[in-house]
């Protein structure tokens, strides 16, 4: 007589999805985020899009320090706290300098 196979244990799925779209969701969102600032920059808006690009690198540091590295994904270069810091300190200069530099965009 032939064995019965049982079915195999169904696996349970994470609440936000599979660990690979939550890998390429984190980066999307960032590059996304610091596209549309480079748009506006390009259109002669270049506060807004400063700050826009500022905060996609803070978004960035957030994302790097809350998630763990099996989702990060591509958000990782080096340790946890190189990352935070650099991504941190780069969108914080960006948004004070669209914040602090006069003038309009020629000048």
């Amino acid at each position: 007589m032939a064995k019965k196979l049982s079915p195999a244990p169904e696996q349970p799925v994470p609440v936000f999805g599979h660990d690979e779209d939550l890998r390429v969701s984190a980066l999307a969102v960032v590059l996304v985020a610091f596209a549309v600032g480079l748009v506006l920059v390009w259109l002669h808006h270049w506060r807004r899009g400063s700050m826009m690009m500022g905060g996609a690198m803070v978004l960035a540091a957030g994302l790097r320090m809350l998630l763990p590295e099996r989702v990060v994904g591509l958000l990782v270069v080096r340790s946890r706290l190189f990352d935070v810091l650099v991504s941190l300190t780069a969108g914080v200069a960006m948004i004070v300098l669209g914040l602090v530099v006069p003038g309009g965009f020629w000048g």
